[in-house]
């Protein structure tokens, strides 16, 4: 229809606190063809990086 479209994607498996959590927003512009996907929310970012040896 032309009208931008937004979906929020979450996912709780009820994992360890080791894991980071990422809530995702996607938006799809049909008129630019244009396609965002975003962070909306972040927990336990830290879950994500690696050991200053494994670069």
């Amino acid at each position: 229809s032309g009208l931008p479209v937004e979906q929020q994607l979450g996912y709780d498996d009820g994992s360890s606190a080791s894991s980071a959590q990422i809530k995702l927003g996607l938006k799809y512009e049909a008129k630019d063809k244009r396609f965002t996907v975003f962070v909306m929310q972040l927990s336990n970012y830290s879950a994500l990086s690696l050991p200053a040896n494994q670069n």
